[in-house]
């Protein structure tokens, strides 16, 4: 008999704990990132989740917090945008019970990403130049004449990024 009530316990306080938004569209979002060209790091709060193209599963911004997105590629200029929200509405099922709305408010479930698909044209940094415009001597040799700082050459034939550190 003692197990019976037991188990019964244990099934209304996980029932008590978890609130509609939170069971029905849970706690994450997957959201997929593109970039071109492909290979950029992708930083949530400034962590590394891999690389793009990529489907990451992202925390809902608990507590209303914001989400913060990098995109990083050797030779580009960083992107960072915020992942932008939108209120997720089977939270209204919870408006009559502020213990329920509180737990959805916490868990981030009260609000949704707007977007589920990112697509970010990455921009080539000042100091990139392409392979085919470099000068040649006469022996066919490239000349590196025009950087000052880092330079980064792209053999748009090949697809390969050359990087030298000055």
């Amino acid at each position: 008999m003692q197990k019976k009530y037991l188990a019964l316990s244990v099934a209304v306080v996980t029932l008590l704990s978890a609130s509609c938004a939170t069971l029905f569209t849970g706690t994450s979002q997957d959201i997929k990132f593109t970039s071109e060209p492909e290979g950029a790091e992708i930083h949530v709060d400034g962590i590394n989740m891999g690389t793009t193209p990529a489907t990451v599963k992202v925390k809902k911004p608990g507590m209303l917090k914001d989400r913060k997105v990098t995109l990083k590629l050797e030779g580009y200029e960083d992107k960072t945008f915020v992942l932008q929200t939108e209120f997720q509405l089977v939270s209204v099922l919870n408006l009559a019970n502020f213990v329920f709305w509180g737990i959805d408010v916490l868990t981030g479930s009260v609000m949704k990403y707007d977007k589920e698909e990112h697509n970010v044209v990455m921009e080539s940094s000042n100091d990139q130049v392409k392979l085919q415009d470099l000068p040649r001597d006469a022996e066919g040799n490239y000349l590196l004449t025009q950087a000052d700082g880092d330079l980064t050459v792209v053999d748009e034939e090949s697809g390969h990024m050359f990087h030298w550190k000055r």
